[in-house]
């Protein structure tokens, strides 16, 4: 028994010690002392998938959705636009 709660103190203190550590790559981010709110637009001009620009990619989708069962595909883009709202930037802001 003892042993098995010294392993969950030991998981929980290396795990613990790797939250929100921010590895800067360039620049700096003293314009963000003191900063409360801070304001963030997504857009998705120029996007790519993989080697595929954005276009390519739904079209290529939809036509493999479609090859799997017929008439599937039509919704997919309206499902691919959604996820960014409803998935990808909570994720981002969280």
């Amino acid at each position: 028994m003892k042993n098995i709660l010294f392993l969950i103190l030991i998981a929980s203190l290396a795990f613990s010690s790797q939250a929100q550590k921010i590895k800067l790559q360039d620049g700096d981010l003293k314009f963000l002392k003191g900063v409360k709110d801070l304001g963030v637009e997504f857009t998705y001009d120029n996007l790519t998938v993989g080697k595929m620009t954005e276009e390519e990619y739904i079209a290529k989708k939809v036509a493999d959705a479609n090859e799997h069962e017929p008439g599937s595909g039509e919704n997919w883009p309206n499902l691919w636009y959604g996820d960014r709202t409803d998935h990808y930037e909570p994720k981002f802001i969280e």
